[in-house]
């Protein structure tokens, strides 16, 4: 397949099992021509479970391989891992690779050079080859590379010869919630339908309290303050068609499967965050983890 370059600027949990530790890798990513010519040379494999970018149903190993070790655990526990490993200060203004690993042995790749934030972007097929010698739900292994150096649209060539060994970083195993999502479904529709009808003492009544100052500015009015908290989940949940699928209870903390459209035409899997406090199920929080075919 042909490479597009492109560029973009990225702007207590339920703690994972055990603290994890950084894996192995060696090798290089290197590009000659045009203004992304450089080595990417990391020495760290770290990996989490993430969201198929091919359809967020389904759940792959995401692989950072960088230049300094990731807080993984930290990571993990929010709702959106890859955007926060993304924004670590370990990553920032860095190079890293990203590599996701399907359980069928699919293997995508994002190269990012930090100081410019230009991404090579490609997956397994004529040009872009990947070997796993270990790909469970625990441990990732194997080798990324090319055959011959790749021609971007960009006028660039990249090569690539990278290989990893890491454990894969997850939560401890929830129980599965329903289409609906259980008693946090219900929190969570009577959240959003406060939020909609601009019901200021029932949208700060079903908050976390960690989720009150996003929601609660005390230079805003009221007013201000409701409008705001609609424009925040108009961001974070889909624009229309909103449907909760199912999700995960651990302990106290619930993440809801939602789905729906992102914008016309193109449907989306968003998670929401909801928090048991003295018997009542309060939002703290949502976001888009992919789309879905």
């Amino acid at each position: 397949m042909k490479l597009i370059r492109w560029s973009v600027c990225v702007a207590s949990l339920v703690t994972a099992a055990s603290p994890a530790l950084a894996g192995d890798a060696k090798g290089r990513f290197v590009v000659k021509g045009g203004k992304a010519s450089g080595t990417i040379a990391p020495t760290q494999a770290t990996a989490f479970v993430a969201r198929d970018p091919r359809d967020a149903r389904n759940k792959v190993a995401e692989v950072v391989l960088s230049e300094a070790a990731i807080d993984v655990d930290a990571a993990v526990a929010t709702l959106q891992p890859h955007t926060h490993v993304i924004n670590q200060d370990v990553i920032a203004g860095r190079n890293y690779v990203l590599l996701w690993v399907a359980s069928d042995g699919h293997v995508s790749m994002n190269a990012t050079f930090g100081q410019t934030m230009t991404q090579f972007v490609d997956a397994v097929g004529d040009s872009l080859k990947a070997t796993l010698t270990v790909n469970t739900p625990e441990r990732v292994a194997g080798r990324i590379f090319t055959v011959a150096p790749v021609k971007t649209m960009g006028g660039d060539t990249y090569t690539v010869d990278l290989t990893f060994d890491t454990t894969v970083t997850r939560l401890p195993a929830g129980t599965p919630l329903g289409a609906g999502g259980g008693a946090p479904g219900k929190a969570l529709a009577a959240f959003l339908s406060a939020v909609k009808k601009q019901r200021r003492p029932a949208i700060k009544a079903g908050l976390a309290p960690s989720a009150v100052a996003t929601f609660d500015e005390s230079y805003n009015s009221p007013e201000e303050n409701a409008s705001s908290a609609s424009d925040l989940l108009q961001a974070w949940l889909p624009k229309s068609g909103l449907k909760i699928v199912g999700g995960e209870l651990r302990g106290d903390t619930a993440d809801l499967d939602v789905e729906g459209e992102m914008f016309p035409g193109t449907n989306a899997l968003y998670l929401a965050r909801l928090r048991q406090i003295e018997g009542k199920w309060l939002f703290d929080g949502a976001g888009m983890v992919g789309t879905l075919k």
